[in-house]
């Protein structure tokens, strides 16, 4: 028994520890499937503190992500599918501050017609990067007006134009 333990504890402290770049793909899945299964209180822990703040707390969040959700079905959307890619961009914004950009596609059905949409989720950690926070990169874009989360926002990573819906066959 005692030789399982040892055992089972080298396997634990000699796992490698995860890239930036893999932690981010990780919580930035975890954010997604949260939403896409219902399971609100979970995305709402990789949601940026401001947008939390702009949405009347976690509570307010939670009921806006419902209220959207259910305006999408009653409007017949259908996401079939959502992908995050691993193609993530992070860079060194100052001394505690690290930013990520992370490209998503999402094959949706809008009045019966399947699209293939395109966009960006957003990234805000501390100089550790073991904890990220997420929002859409349109709150980002051109500051976003008085929706953006972060006012007067300013990143070294190139916030790209989203790209229109692309319809699929």
């Amino acid at each position: 028994m005692k030789y399982f333990l040892l055992l089972l504890l080298l396997s634990c402290s000699c796992s490698p520890e995860l890239t930036p770049e893999e932690t981010v793909i990780s919580q930035v899945k975890i954010f997604t499937s949260a939403f896409f299964s219902d399971n609100y209180t979970e995305a709402v822990k990789y949601t940026h503190d401001r947008l939390l703040n702009m949405s009347g707390g976690e509570e307010g969040h939670i009921q806006m992500l419902k209220d959207n959700k259910e305006m999408m079905l009653n409007d017949g959307v259908i996401i079939e599918k959502f992908e995050v890619s691993e193609d993530v961009t992070i860079a060194k914004f100052s001394d505690n501050e690290y930013h990520c950009l992370v490209p998503t596609t999402m094959i949706m059905i809008i009045n019966g017609q399947k699209m293939e949409i395109r966009d960006y989720f957003f990234g805000f950690s501390d100089a550790t990067q073991k904890e990220w926070k997420f929002v859409q990169s349109e709150l980002l874009r051109d500051n976003g007006g008085t929706l953006s989360p972060v006012q007067n926002f300013k990143t070294n990573i190139e916030i790209p134009a989203k790209p229109d819906p692309v319809p699929i066959d």
